[in-house]
């Protein structure tokens, strides 16, 4: 009954169009752009729109938690303009005696892991914000050319962040790409790193993006969450570890045991038999080894994400 209440109640939270192009909806795709500007895509529902408020509140804790850290801050939802588009950053942070760009994210256990891993290859769209925000008047009237992302892993508060500097030459593409946009052109479909996650790119492509031949179609929602929350914990997992035994190994340097809290490292040395190939060939020749070498098919299962 409460939850119920709480997700229809979210429909308070939907903002109303302000009429102008905010630099957050800008793509690197120009029909991402163009639909995100005429409204054209899939509205959000009530669980994605407290979802999004949630983000809001964190955002402001980890405002909070930089300050706590002896951080300046300033000017919070600053509005800026570029060209046509305006829109507010989350800050100006002084680090080293120098004032940047400061822009913070909430993300969840896939983002965030991906994030680290990859950067704003990545997060595009955080890419294309951060550096029209960076071309505005504003920010070059204050002599601001880069800037931090700080972002921050929802369940374990985890932080992360990512230093960035202005490109003018990408800022300057994005500009033109919206300029064109405002007149009234509609797009042409255009393929980039998007395309292959993109849940429009049926419309924009049609079959040829996929071969539907041969497939089955099913429906397992329970398993199918279960499987990308598993799968997502176990990366993160996997990066926990690597990052502990750095420092384990540091540790341990050139002893053979080093007892570090309740845990053991110890120093092995395991033997393991094998053909050398090299070896082979420089006593067999080349010829022999084709004639002892096999191949075998071995037949796995590879599951993959992909939106629709």
């Amino acid at each position: 009954m409460l939850a119920e209440a709480v997700v229809a109640g979210a429909e308070k939270l939907r903002r109303k169009s302000s009429g102008h192009l905010s630099p957050s909806l800008v793509s690197i795709c120009p029909m991402k752009t163009y639909k995100n500007w005429k409204r054209t895509r899939k509205p959000s529902t009530g669980a994605q729109l407290l979802l999004m408020n949630d983000g809001h509140y964190q955002e402001q804790e980890m405002v909070d938690d930089l300050i706590r850290a002896g951080f300046e801050v300033r000017s919070r939802q600053m509005e800026v303009h570029i060209g046509p588009m305006r829109g507010f950053i989350d800050g100006l942070i002084l680090v080293d005696s120098k004032w940047c760009l400061l822009d913070c994210k909430a993300m969840s256990l896939h983002r965030y892991t991906a994030f680290k891993q990859r950067g704003f290859e990545s997060e595009s769209s955080i890419k294309v914000q951060m550096q029209l925000y960076l071309a505005s008047n504003e920010l070059q009237k204050e002599g601001i050319d880069s800037g931090f992302i700080y972002a921050k892993h929802k369940d374990s508060c985890r932080p992360y962040d990512l230093y960035f500097e202005w490109d003018p030459g990408f800022s300057h593409k994005m500009e033109e790409q919206v300029h064109s946009l405002l007149g009234e052109l509609v797009p042409t479909p255009i393929r980039c790193s998007l395309c292959s996650s993109c849940r429009d790119r049926l419309e924009c492509w049609g079959a040829e993006v996929v071969d539907f031949s041969g497939v089955h179609m099913s429906s397992l929602p329970g398993l199918v969450e279960q499987w990308k929350l598993g799968t997502n914990y176990k990366r993160y997992g996997k990066e926990l570890v690597e990052e502990a035994r750095v420092a384990f190994k540091k540790e341990l340097g050139d002893k053979p045991v080093v007892f570090i809290d309740d845990l053991k490292v110890l120093r092995i040395t395991p033997t393991r038999g094998g053909i050398s190939q090299i070896k082979f060939v420089e006593k067999y020749g080349a010829a022999a080894l084709t004639e002892v070498w096999e191949e075998k098919k071995i037949s796995q299962m590879k599951v993959t994400e992909v939106e629709l």
